[in-house]
């Protein structure tokens, strides 16, 4: 395998995604626009995608379930808005999204949101999710520091950084759906029914409710001394990784995401 192939695949992974949001977003509107009993004209933004989840946001009571009702049509990904919504309650003010500013109540598929301490419970139509401020929960311990680095936009990094320093913990290389398209790759660490998110600072006891926002494809997990390991061996097999800019574990996700598409799993 040459590390050709591996930017090839991200770059056509990546560019696919984005190209299918935008086309099922084009759809969508295009469908509501001609819907007979819609009322409120729609606002466009920078993209298709913008301005379905922009106009979403702005409309209420029947244009927005007629709207709701066409995206499900095109197999929206509640999951993706749920995410959207965590990084939105507990991310970085200085890090979080331009849209994510948007009251959380107004994502896609949000019934209910209650604080209770640093727990958030969320109620939403595929049900309850609870979780806690990651940085608050962990506050006294040794890790505590990591949430003293950017977040958002660094699941490999600070995965990276935790794993290392908690060994009893794995790194969960996944590739999770964006909102119609394939996905994205995407870093986080489990142990037992433990998940943190730590790029959207996030802290989840129980499966039951990380599985409603990380939904998607896990490519691998990774002890930190299987990490080094399977590091290790494909750098054996591809040299070159050496020059790349991707942080390692991003690599690995890129490869093994490769490996089971090829191999057409």
């Amino acid at each position: 395998m040459k590390l050709q192939e591996l930017l090839w695949w991200h770059a056509l992974r990546e560019d696919d995604s984005i190209r299918k949001d935008m086309q099922i977003a084009s759809q969508v509107l295009n469908e509501y626009i001609c819907y007979p009993s819609q009322l409120q004209k729609l606002i466009s933004r920078t993209n298709p995608m913008e301005t379905l989840l922009y106009n979403y946001f702005l409309l209420t009571g029947k244009d927005r379930k007629i709207l709701c009702n066409i995206m499900e049509k095109y197999n929206f990904h509640y999951s993706t808005a749920f995410h959207s919504v965590i990084y939105s309650l507990l991310g970085k003010r200085d890090e979080v999204a331009c849209e994510n500013f948007m009251n959380p109540l107004y994502w896609p598929g949000i019934l209910s949101i209650h604080k209770d301490m640093c727990k958030y419970i969320i109620e939403t139509i595929k049900g309850t999710i609870e979780v806690y401020k990651a940085s608050g929960y962990l506050n006294e311990t040794s890790s505590k520091y990591i949430f003293d680095k950017p977040l958002t936009g660094f699941c490999y990094d600070r995965t990276y950084d935790f794993i290392k320093e908690n060994r009893d913990y794995e790194a969960v290389l996944s590739y999770l759906p964006t909102y119609f398209g394939s996905g994205h790759y995407h870093a986080y660490v489990q142990k037992g029914d433990i998940i943190l998110d730590i790029a959207s600072n996030g802290y989840y006891l129980s499966k039951q409710y990380s599985e409603k926002v990380l939904y998607g494809c896990i490519l691998k997990r990774l002890t930190y001394e299987k990490f080094k390991e399977a590091y290790h061996h494909l750098l054996e097999r591809i040299p070159e990784l050496k020059q790349v800019e991707h942080t390692k574990l991003h690599v690995l996700s890129l490869y093994y995401d490769y490996q089971k598409q090829k191999n057409g799993q």
